[in-house]
């Protein structure tokens, strides 16, 4: 009889479950994961990956390490494009290529991506007992990554995470930011591989951690694509209240004109009344002289988002994702 590990609940879910909602998945060979029916897809999947590279984290005899976006799993970043595939980062072993673990109702099995770095063995870290490279060095892996949008948003999280970021906290960063920047160029120019450096230390110079979700760092790139300078987190005061914009940009041709860009996810928008709150909110900001323009998670997921930013700004684009 295989070995039986029971899914932990979803934090997102509440309330007793009954043993008539269990059902059985295969996890490996003599183990299977016993969950509930009404479990999220992104949940069974982020534990069933972490489980799996566990798993084949036991039988390597070199010094190894979770990368891409298995270890931004297990920091807990958020996903975006998310795929059942492990990425194991080998430190001075030459060692790369591609194999599989794991097994699936339909026999199918979960990728291994394996790829050799020449990072120092401090470059290993630990969290919840899955070895993980450190955050430092992670960040070089992830902004070297093919896609810009996907490097960006964990980049972006991950420095939130370490440094604890909040909107108070906001300008002790931006003070300290440049220096981290330049301790991550120095990590990148002894480290990283020579086809990736340009890459790498072009996207630190646009690290934004104080973009606080997936929405408004897929903006931030829209925004960097358009080679807008803006204001992240800007602060704007009604009497005794201080309102936050996502972003905030001057446009400074001709008439000086100040347009606050907002982001408006899933959660708001079933919120019944945030849009009550919400008409308040923005006269007091437009009394300030800022006008408003807003999107929500349908449109700045979409690929072409860029092109309805460009539009309603009137600006153009001046980059394309495939060169950042």
């Amino acid at each position: 009889m295989p070995k039986q590990v029971l899914l932990p609940p979803c934090p997102r879910i509440n309330g007793p479950l009954s043993a008539e909602t269990l059902i059985r998945k295969p996890l490996f060979r003599g183990t299977e994961l016993i969950l509930t029916e009404n479990t999220p897809a992104w949940h069974l999947t982020r534990y069933k990956l972490l489980k799996l590279a566990e798993h084949t984290l036991k039988f390597s005899r070199a010094e190894t390490a979770l990368t891409g976006q298995t270890a931004a799993l297990a920091y807990v970043l958020p996903t975006f494009n998310q795929q059942m595939v492990i990425e194991i980062c080998y430190l001075q072993v030459n060692k790369s290529g591609n194999s599989h673990v794991g097994t699936t109702s339909t026999n199918a099995t979960t990728k291994v991506k394996r790829k050799q770095r020449n990072y120092p063995i401090e470059a290993i870290d630990e969290i919840n007992g899955l070895r993980v490279l450190r955050w430092d060095y992670f960040i070089i892996e992830l902004l070297s990554q093919t896609d810009v949008r996907t490097a960006m948003i964990n980049a972006n999280a991950l420095i939130r995470k370490i440094f604890q970021v909040e909107r108070e906290t906001a300008a002790t960063l931006k003070q300290k930011l440049p220096e981290i920047q330049q301790y991550l160029l120095n990590l990148c120019q002894q480290y990283a591989p020579k086809k990736y450096r340009k890459r790498i230390m072009r996207r630190l110079n646009w690290i934004n951690p104080l973009c606080e979700s997936i929405l408004e760092s897929l903006t931030f790139v829209a925004l960097l694509q358009l080679n807008l300078e803006v204001i992240s987190q800007a602060s704007v005061k009604y009497g005794s209240t201080t309102y936050w914009l996502d972003f905030l940009w001057i446009d400074k041709r001709g008439r000086e004109r100040y347009v606050g860009i907002e982001c408006d996810g899933f959660e708001k928008q079933a919120d019944s009344q945030y849009f009550f709150r919400e008409d308040y909110r923005e006269s007091a900001i437009k009394v300030q002289g800022i006008d408003l323009v807003r999107y929500n998670s349908k449109q700045i997921m979409d690929i072409r988002f860029v092109e309805v930013l460009a539009s309603e700004l009137s600006v153009p684009i001046r980059r394309s994702l495939k060169n950042m």
